[in-house]
């Protein structure tokens, strides 16, 4: 998911002023001659620093920080009335990791999760360097929306031992309220795809949404664990449910990544 609009552009005209504080600015206005951008930088003329957008009326939309002219920090956008519309990370000018998204009351509407599929590649993502929402959460009074979220829990410390170990993970799935936008869906399968200590991946069935996976770590050290889990069932796309030509696959992936530490005894 691309970001838009949001000082990343640099067609419309550069203006540059220095402050009192001696800083160097890149500025741009709104016809009215309200400022719409307002972007420290430095002497290579990289933004550095803080990194603001208005409304065309003077509100705060819009502010970041910059280093070195990477967007690679916290950000927020703001309603008209000063309160937070959205917060979260960019990364290379990309949403990535939590994002949550309040109402104009400062309300919980839902927290997405933003990864970049270069980082799952080995798990067979075909569209390569592209932004992906891997869980979604929806809230209804400031309750979880358990039926329209999709999401997971990953119960894993942060320091393993050697041999064996257990990661546990409970699925929200939304697939009942997916699978209604299709004229028949059949069983529903659930499975983790784990790569192990060797760089192969690990296939684990499931029949439960709350599952316990064991793992054996050998070696003394840090590690990555990362894993896909699959949601994978079969639809008709028409009522013509004798013919096997009209048969497709539904799949749902979210993906799973933690730094854990593998030491030889556990104090």
């Amino acid at each position: 998911m691309k970001s838009t609009n949001i000082l990343f552009f640099l067609a419309a005209l550069l203006l540059l002023s220095c402050d009192s504080d001696n800083k160097k600015y890149y500025l741009e206005y709104y016809p009215s001659g309200n400022i719409k951008y307002k972007a420290e930088m430095n002497n290579d003329s990289l933004f550095n620093g803080t990194a603001e957008e208005y409304y065309d009326t003077g509100e705060l939309l819009f502010k970041t920080t910059f280093s070195n002219g990477v967007n690679n920090d916290s950000a927020f956008f703001y309603y008209r009335n000063g309160r937070v519309m959205k917060k979260g990370l960019f990364r290379n000018k990309n949403f990535f990791s939590w994002w949550i998204e309040y109402d104009t009351i400062g309300n919980i509407i839902s927290k997405k999760e933003y990864l970049n599929s270069n980082n799952f590649s080995e798990f067979g993502i075909k569209n390569s360097d592209s932004i992906f929402i891997n869980q979604a959460i929806f809230y209804k009074k400031g309750v979880v929306d358990s039926l329209s979220s999709s999401f997971f829990e990953m119960l894993l410390p942060d320091t393993l031992c050697l041999g064996n170990n257990k990661i546990k993970l409970a699925l929200n799935s939304n697939y009942k309220d997916y699978c209604k936008n299709y004229d028949s869906c059949g069983f529903l399968s659930l499975f983790v795809i784990l790569k192990n200590q060797h760089n192969k991946l690990d296939t684990l069935n499931s029949r439960k949404p709350v599952m316990s996976i064991d793992v054996q770590y050998l070696k003394v050290g840090e590690i990555t664990i990362k894993g896909e889990i699959v949601e994978q069932d079969y639809y008709i796309k028409n009522h013509k449910k004798d013919s096997l030509s009209d048969m497709n696959v539904l799949r749902i992936n979210k993906f799973f990544e933690k730094k854990v530490y593998v030491k030889d005894s556990v104090k």
